[in-house]
């Protein structure tokens, strides 16, 4: 498959809807795997990008909370309302949501898209439109961590520091934990993976992390190991390294099965919990995490171009180049 530019016409808005002008937008791994055909819901044709802030140009006549003018960034996803996911305030889960960059809702990659007030959040002045474009992401790692009961006093491992990697890692910090371990092969991300604090790196093809990490623990592993990755071999490693009564989160999206050891996580009384996306609330964190110093953009967004490179990024993304981006942003 490839990336193609059209031509389309602005959308309409209902109204109780809005229509922004996309600002900032960022690449994130699923509109890779789209372009490979390997997303289970981002299926081409279509306008992908859900990492985004813009200036809302058009409201609905039913819309009271925003104004022209504002500058927000957008939690991309919204639930049907009626479910059992959605009454508990769960509507990440919920079977009917829909999703900007999914199906005929056009996403971030074009001038225009329709959002709907309940998924914007206004902007504070001193915010950027590229730092905007990250609390998505942010808000990945802020859910995966909020869904744990992590202490000061836990031992902790990152297997991944990608862009969810590196958002994990931002959100984990904020608990102080005792000791944290994050497993990368690139040399570039490790060294501002360091910058959050007192974290030991490892390089996977050079140390055995396993060793390593419980030398580090007294043969026991970690508390809670994040998988930021979809590779096989790496959530086994994770299980390998989780503690008795430990926590495996898996938060990168698998393309496929994968078989556990299941007879090892039952006689540890290991976890596995899966992770997905996030909701308004978590937004709100990371907004507070960039306000409060708890997180450097500038750190993370490791190359920003044009709207017009983005299709070409995106292909070099998936025959494997630019190994060591963290975040490319486009402005629009």
């Amino acid at each position: 498959m490839q990336t193609e530019y059209v031509d389309i016409a602005i959308p309409e808005i209902g109204d109780n809807q809005v229509l922004i002008k996309v600002e900032a937008a960022g690449i994130c791994h699923s509109d890779v795997m789209a372009l490979q055909g390997k997303h289970p819901y981002r299926i081409p044709p279509v306008i992908t990008g859900h990492e985004f802030s813009g200036t809302i140009t058009r409201v609905g006549s039913d819309v009271k909370d925003f104004l022209i003018g504002d500058k927000v960034c957008v939690e991309p996803q919204i639930g049907c309302g009626e479910c059992i996911y959605c009454k508990e305030g769960n509507y990440n889960l919920c079977n009917n949501k829909a999703l900007i960059g999914v199906g005929e809702w056009i996403g971030a990659f074009a001038e225009y898209t329709v959002a709907y007030p309940s998924m914007c959040i206004k902007l504070p002045d001193q915010i950027s439109f590229e730092e905007a474009a990250l609390f998505e992401p942010l808000s990945v790692g802020i859910h995966a961590v909020e869904m744990l009961n992590i202490k000061r006093d836990s031992n902790i491992a990152v297997l991944g520091c990608g862009t969810i990697g590196m958002m994990t890692l931002a959100a984990l910090m904020t608990k102080r934990p005792k000791k944290v371990f994050v497993s990368e092969i690139s040399e570039s991300k490790r060294m501002i993976a360091r910058k959050f604090g007192d974290i030991c790196t490892l390089n996977p093809n050079d140390q055995d992390i396993n060793t390593v990490i419980m030398d580090s623990t007294d043969g026991n592993g970690v508390d809670f190991v994040f998988v930021t990755v979809p590779v096989e071999s790496v959530l086994q490693q994770a299980i390998w390294l989780a503690r008795k009564r430990g926590i495996v989160s898996i938060i990168a999206v698998f393309e496929s099965s994968i078989a556990l050891d299941v007879l090892y996580l039952q006689q540890g009384e290991r976890k596995v919990v899966g992770s997905s996306m996030y909701t308004i609330k978590d937004f709100y964190t990371a907004i507070n995490y960039r306000l409060n110093g708890f997180v450097d953009f500038n750190n993370l967004i490791t190359k920003k171009i044009s709207f017009d490179k983005l299709g070409d990024n995106i292909e070099r993304l998936a025959k494997g180049d630019m190994k060591d981006e963290i975040k490319i942003i486009a402005r629009l």
